[in-house]
């Protein structure tokens, strides 16, 4: 018989435990630092229009893709820091011979964009704008696929989705004035009668909106993007009004990054022409389209993304502070201000057991074991008052006690961490 003996423990959403099988450096940008922290962005890559949401301890996150098929890329992620690819919403998008590259036609620089994410009873949800065609629908009830495709009957300009607490499904779309409507039974069209407009062309909004209901008040975030970028938001008791608008939750954040050469009209022109950057221009490049999450653990965070040159548009993570009613991006002291880097977000004590067990999990299968190689757990937890929220996740992982009995502790522990787990496998 042989008998090994496993430790593990797990702090926040992420892993702080020293890693047991040694990992290659990555070759490429990782925003986790490895010591607790992440800094921004979260992809040293094109990410455009991001839209986020958390469902259970998870989360999920889409965006933009344009022309590039397969299209709206679905990722998953337990501390909104480190991402993984789940599927595509759509492998390819047929709507025209332009789709197929036919009879001279094509869709560069085109196709679909501004995503706006849903999860509402067991299904997924991605409404979409593309260009010269009406909005498309996507649902799954597995973010891993397969996603089915409904067109809309109309083209709703950057929309966002809000299934609200009365069955009712609504959707604000547009730029500067902003539409409200209700969505129909079959998400396809509007229920006639119920658009309106919400705000003066001059009240402060933009486009990009992200619609959400958060303690019985509704929030609209919009972002500005000619001149100086920034992201606004508006706020309401009721669908109906009235709406406040508070111009700036984020502005002016480039983390330092100037403008630079940019090519005139989007090398939509005959002729392409290149124009220098202006290094001193203030906001041109700022975080600004966005929205907010809040973690199991009662955390809000802001994403949203800038303009970095070349690179394209690249998404970013920021801590959000409450005050005076309004969501602002960054930190006390320094809000509407993204921080370059800051600490690793925190789950709940659901977030923080699942993924101590599935790094259980990895530690057992690198030593050729199994769960039911496990003999005794011992658990250790901050307080007892996570007992019921811990014993119910771990009981999805051990069903049966014997054969893997745990005993649960409270203790300080270090890192911040709510769970510590220690086992003991036979094989």
């Amino acid at each position: 018989m042989k008998r090994a003996i496993l430790a593990l423990w797990c702090g926040v959403v992420f892993c702080v435990a020293p890693r047991i099988i040694a990992q290659p450096s990555p070759r490429t940008w990782t925003a986790d630092n490895g010591n607790g922290t992440f800094s921004n962005p979260l992809f040293y890559d094109e990410f455009s229009d991001p839209d986020l949401i958390r469902v259970g301890d998870e989360f999920y996150l889409t965006g933009t893709t344009m022309h590039t098929m397969p299209g709206l890329p679905v990722l998953h992620s337990r501390d909104l820091v480190n991402w993984e690819l789940m599927s595509y919403a759509l492998d390819r998008l047929d709507l025209g011979p332009e789709f197929r590259l036919e009879n001279g036609k094509e869709i560069y620089g085109k196709g679909i964009w501004a995503p706006s994410f849903r999860y509402h009873r067991g299904t997924f949800h991605i409404f979409s704008n593309v260009n010269g065609q009406t909005t498309q629908h996507f649902t799954a009830t597995d973010p891993r696929g397969p996603w089915t495709r409904t067109s809309m009957k109309r083209s709703l300009h950057d929309l966002s989705v809000l299934f609200d607490d009365d069955g009712k499904v609504w959707v604000v779309w547009g730029y500067q004035d902003m539409h409200l409507a209700q969505l129909d039974s079959t998400l396809t069209d509007l229920v006639p009668g119920t658009e309106r407009v919400l705000f003066a062309k001059d009240a402060g909004m933009g486009e990009g909106a992200h619609f959400y209901r958060i303690d019985g008040k509704y929030f609209i975030t919009s972002a500005w993007y000619a001149g100086r970028m920034r992201l606004a938001a508006a706020r309401a008791d009721r669908l109906d009004g009235p709406w406040e608008v508070n111009r700036e939750i984020s502005a002016d954040e480039t983390f330092g990054l100037r403008q630079g050469f940019r090519v005139r009209g989007n090398g939509n022109a005959p002729q392409i022409v290149v124009t220098p950057g202006n290094p001193t221009a203030r906001g041109t490049m700022s975080m600004h389209q966005g929205g907010i999450v809040q973690t199991p653990a009662g955390e809000w965070w802001g994403f949203s993304m800038m303009d970095a040159n070349a690179i394209g548009r690249l998404t970013a993570l920021s801590p959000v502070t409450w005050k005076d009613g309004w969501p602002y991006f960054g930190l006390s002291g320094n809000l509407g201000r993204d921080p370059v880097s800051a600490e690793l977000v925190r789950g709940g004590i659901e977030a923080e057991t699942r993924q101590a067990l599935a790094n259980m999990r990895e530690v057992l299968k690198a030593a050729g074991m199994d769960f039911k190689d496990v003999t005794t757990v011992t658990a250790y937890i901050t307080s007892f008052d996570d007992f019921a929220k811990f014993n119910a996740i771990y009981r999805e992982h051990f069903p049966a006690d014997p054969p893997a009995r745990a005993t649960v502790q409270v203790a300080a522990l270090n890192a911040g961490a709510k769970v510590e787990l220690q086992m003991i496998a036979v094989k």
